[in-house]
Order: structure tokens, then C-alpha cells, then sequence
């Protein structure tokens, strides 16, 4: 099998392949969702659509015919700006809750992303102060448990 073609939503890969399948051509899709896709929902990822040989410029015509949504090979996946806003949102309200650690540090790496991508002051700012708000239960928290075990 060879990959003819990567898309980074899986539904687009999902209609390429039955396309191909109707036209008698076997294919196969391989990947997978990226993690935050699994909290957050939707089917960001990346997904390579495969085929044997003998019928790879046939298929490469029928997706080209499809004018599917497809990253070239080794493209990196850019969301929009939103996108790491939500995530850094999410990650700060799970981070309440269990693996502080682990889940601020998502939310603070979601929020330098956000900040590089973003272009408007404002929003950038607004951001911030909300994320790093979300942020204190947290150090309240782990505070307290240092100070309940006399690490303080």
C-alpha cells in the first residue's frame, strides 16, 4: 500500500476513500485524532489515505476530481488562533480538578501558542488575565496540600 494523500480532518479522508471504493479502487485509511480532538471533540488529526500500486494514478485523479481539504505530506496542521484559546480553557478547568501539573503546563504552552498566533492586542490581553486566572484554584490548592504536610 502506498499513501497518496494526507488530510487532517478525518471526514474528508472518510469520502475520499468511499470514492475510491466505489470506483473499485481498495483503499485504506491510517492515523489518528490529535489527543486534544479526544477532549475537546471534532476530528482534527492526520490521516493518510492508502492504496496498492497498481492503482495509485487513478486514485490520485479521483481525489484531485474531489477537491477535498488535504495537507501535503509532512505539512504541519495549523488551527486557528481559537482553537489553542479552547484548549488552554479546557486544560485550565481539568487542571482544577486532577493533574494540575501536567494539564497548567498544557494550558500555559495552548496559551503561548494562542498569543503567537493571535493579532489583536485586546484579545491577547483579555486572554491572558483569564487563563492565569483559572490558574489560581490550582496553586491555592497544591499551597495547602504542601502546608497540610508540612512542606512549608
Amino acid at each position: 500500500m502506498k499513501k497518496i494523500a494526507r488530510f487532517s480532518y478525518k471526514l474528508n479522508a472518510e469520502m475520499a476513500l468511499q470514492a475510491l471504493k466505489a470506483q473499485g479502487i481498495e483503499a485504506q485509511i491510517q492515523g489518528s485524532r490529535e489527543y486534544t480532538s479526544h477532549l475537546l471533540g471534532g476530528d482534527l488529526g492526520a490521516f493518510d489515505l492508502l492504496v496498492g500500486e497498481a492503482d495509485e494514478v487513478q486514485a490520485q485523479k479521483i481525489i484531485s476530481a474531489m477537491q477535498l481539504e488535504k495537507s501535503t505530506l509532512g505539512e504541519a496542521i495549523q488551527p486557528e488562533p481559537r482553537v489553542y484559546f479552547r484548549k488552554a480553557v479546557m486544560s485550565s478547568m481539568i487542571a482544577s480538578i486532577m493533574l494540575p501539573i501536567v494539564f497548567n503546563y498544557s494550558a500555559l504552552v495552548n496559551l503561548r501558542l494562542y498569543l503567537k498566533n493571535e493579532q489583536s492586542i485586546s484579545r491577547k490581553i483579555i486572554s491572558t488575565v483569564v487563563i492565569l486566572l483559572l490558574q489560581l484554584p490550582v496553586v491555592f490548592y497544591i499551597f495547602w496540600v504542601l502546608r497540610s504536610f508540612r512542606f512549608i
